[in-house]
């Protein structure tokens, strides 16, 4: 399909005014206050037009709260890798270098996990994240599942075996 171009002598030319006959003279209408009743008309309308929204918000505030009692948990042990890191290190200074010093006692263990539990606490450091909703529905992740719980075990057991028998050898 070709473009033709029309020369400006030939095109039709339309009547000034003619987009806006629908619009009324004044704005007499427009200024009125809208009330908050129909405010939650409105809002009960969409519900009700469309209740599977509703109904995933609430799924979602509900898997949210749970999320955050679970992710709060979460960022309480990894705090403690934390901890357990830096004290690990002052340990293996102590392996290392043969003096038993750089080994820390429970209370500066203590004060170094007090300090970084400051810190969270004085910036309010939170995790939080939107969710997101995923259905998979297919019939091969019940196979899945035992296959993948099989490998794991076997990879396990096989480096286990395998770290067994190079120590022999080298004994």
């Amino acid at each position: 399909m070709a473009i033709e171009m029309i020369p400006e002598e030939q095109a039709p030319n339309p009547a000034p005014g003619i987009f806006a006959d629908y619009l009324p003279e004044t704005v007499a209408g427009f200024d009125s206050p809208i009330t908050p009743g129909e405010i939650g008309e409105a809002v009960a309308t969409v519900e009700a037009l469309y209740p599977e929204d509703s109904e995933k918000k609430e799924r979602k505030k509900e898997h949210k709260k749970k999320m955050s009692k679970k992710m709060k948990a979460t960022m309480e042990r990894f705090q403690g890798m934390f901890t357990d890191g830096i004290t690990g290190w002052f340990h293996q200074q102590a392996v290392v270098s043969g003096h038993s010093e750089w080994d820390l006692e429970e209370k500066d263990k203590d004060l170094i996990a007090d300090s970084l539990n400051f810190v969270m606490e004085a910036f309010n450091v939170e995790f939080d994240f939107e969710t997101v909703e995923l259905k998979l529905t297919s019939i091969w992740w019940v196979f899945v599942y035992p296959i993948c719980a099989f490998g794991i075990v076997f990879l396990n057991k096989k480096g286990a075996v395998d770290r067994k028998v190079s120590q022999d050898a080298n004994s």
